[in-house]
């Protein structure tokens, strides 16, 4: 593997497993200072406070619970957390959009009968909040608005899509694969807006494996995963295509990208495509 690109590519940081852990780090970005995006994952196996108090961000957040098994709409616990000074609270698998300066917080995660994936992303490097007195308290979309459900057509979970689902630049996608049914793939592409692409396990029990093998190529270069992994591609890297090699257990795919203006995404025949200007 070529190291340019190698450093893209990040895991779990592994730990001794307890009975006792409410909580499984995944894959943070605070682990990987190379990252150009905050991005935080884990299991939750039960109850759990994630932030007492209320915060907001410059740019839009994206946070996600779903049933670790990916199956059905039920979450297997209960979150609730305010926005804007409302309070939100589910049973059902969801991803939510935070525009930027919202305030929000007070997340808590309760009644837990089955374990629990959350993601949070957000644009910039850190978790830096705005002071209160810049917060946005006037043009705040409605919660249906804000909000998506488990639901999608073949191996989709879930989406946030623009102009789609919700109010939101950002587009968010779940797959979840069987050993059996289709796999995922991506043809190759190249924009102007970083992204990145997740591959999950679905078994807590087992965090660190990732029950199946994808092929993906940044920049032309062969890249194999067989680990629960984080691919960060930055602005103008063409990526792709993404293979499914194989999945011998239940698996997921979750793809992300914060659309903070025009976006040019350009199919390219294969990723050895030589690009003209301005690319």
């Amino acid at each position: 593997m070529n190291n340019h690109f190698e450093k893209y590519l990040f895991h779990p940081v592994r730990k001794p497993l307890s009975e006792a852990d409410a909580r499984i780090d995944l894959i943070r970005s605070k682990d990987n200072p190379v990252m150009g995006m905050f991005y935080e994952s884990a299991y939750f196996l039960d109850s759990y406070t994630l932030c007492e108090d209320e915060y907001a961000l410059p740019g839009d957040e994206l946070l996600c619970f779903m049933n670790a098994s990916g199956e059905g709409e039920a979450l297997g616990a209960t979150v609730s957390l305010t926005v804007n000074g409302v309070r939100f609270t589910t049973d059902r698998s969801f991803m939510i959009r935070i525009p930027a300066r919202v305030p929000h917080g007070r997340i808590i995660i309760e009644d837990v009968k089955a374990p629990v994936l959350y993601f949070c992303a957000a644009s910039g490097r850190e978790h830096v909040c705005v002071p209160e007195e810049n917060w946005n308290t006037r043009d705040v979309p409605a919660f249906e608005e804000m909000v998506t459900y488990a639901g999608g057509e073949g191996n989709v979970f879930m989406r946030l899509v623009p102009g789609e689902t919700v109010r939101s630049d950002n587009s968010s996608v779940i797959h979840v694969l069987e050993p059996d049914g289709p796999g995922y793939s991506q043809e190759c592409l190249l924009h102007d807006n970083p992204k990145i692409i997740c591959f999950y396990g679905c078994d807590p029990e087992k965090p660190y494996e990732l029950g199946g093998e994808f092929t993906l190529y940044l920049d032309g270069e062969k890249l194999t995963v067989t680990e629960p992994t984080l691919c960060y591609i930055a602005p103008y890297v063409i990526h792709g295509p993404v293979i499914t090699g194989k999945v011998e257990k239940k698996c997921l795919v979750h793809t992300f990208a914060p659309y903070e203006g025009p976006v040019t995404v350009i199919g390219l025949e294969s990723p050895e495509a030589e690009m003209t200007e301005p690319w």
